[in-house]
């Protein structure tokens, strides 16, 4: 099985052209396919470690809101769910481990410092099928609040964490400069928590209603990879091609969202 990982995000802002009447765009693979989930229920994870202030109420609304806006769109079969706090998380997919989605907040950035935020997607390099998406925030270069209206100088995370949720999912930036998948947004920008119809329109090219037939019942964990075991010699042969590049080679794929 090779597997590829690409990277996407979010920017600071300029003015804004008049959007196309479809534009929003899929992630694709370098050969053209479409990189999407093969079931429909996913989870997200985060740690809160990172967060300054640590753990707490509003936190963990702003998180579990940006993951379930995407979630129960009428003409989407896709169903994405928050499965809580788990600490010590690592972005990055393992070729012989446990592997979840999660979000993590990064004190020290190793990315491009215009970035807010960064998201990770692994996926099958012969079909685009997805295996794992991560969602790293940048608190080294930028303030994330989680009280835009007492701090407009500060990004709102719950926005940054919306935009990120779509590339979670398989979606690209868009040219609507209204949209949640615009790759950029000023500081104190709320709206982006909030899909436009040119996000739901994307969503429901990707995962059209009636599509995903998966059971989402209790006692099922789609979302977790399970643990693979194997071998010092398998895991160091294990067929990766990494591409970290904004803008889209296929593999490991990162994307911003960047502010103006």
């Amino acid at each position: 099985m090779k597997t590829t990982s690409v990277v996407l995000g979010l920017l600071l802002a300029l003015a804004l052209p008049g959007a196309p009447a479809q534009a929003y765009k899929l992630t694709k693979t370098e050969g053209g396919d479409v990189v999407s989930w093969l079931a429909n229920c996913r989870t997200f994870y985060m740690d809160p470690a990172g967060w300054p202030g640590g753990r707490g109420e509003a936190l963990t609304k702003a998180v579990s809101q940006s993951i379930l806006v995407w979630d129960g769109v009428e003409c989407s079969d896709l169903t994405v769910a928050y499965g809580g706090e788990v600490e010590a998380l690592k972005a990055g997919y393992a070729s012989c481990g446990n592997n979840r989605n999660e979000i993590t907040f990064r004190g020290s950035w190793s990315y491009m410092q215009e970035a807010v935020a960064y998201t990770t997607l692994t996926y099958l390099a012969d079909d685009g099928t997805l295996v794992d998406a991560d969602i790293e925030c940048n608190l080294d270069d930028f303030e994330l609040t989680l009280y835009p209206a007492d701090n407009p100088q500060a990004m709102d995370l719950q926005s940054v964490l919306t935009h990120e949720m779509g590339h979670a999912v398989g979606l690209d930036h868009s040219a609507d400069g209204d949209s949640t998948m615009y790759f950029s947004a000023p500081p104190g920008e709320v709206k982006k928590r909030t899909l436009s119809d040119d996000d739901r329109d994307g969503l429901c090219q990707l995962y059209p209603a009636g599509t995903l037939d998966q059971d989402c019942g209790a006692g099922t964990t789609p979302w977790v990879t399970p643990t693979r075991t194997c071998s010092a010699t398998a895991a160091a042969a294990a067929p990766w091609e990494v591409a970290g590049s904004l803008g889209g080679r296929g593999g490991r794929r990162r994307g911003g969202w960047w502010w103006w």
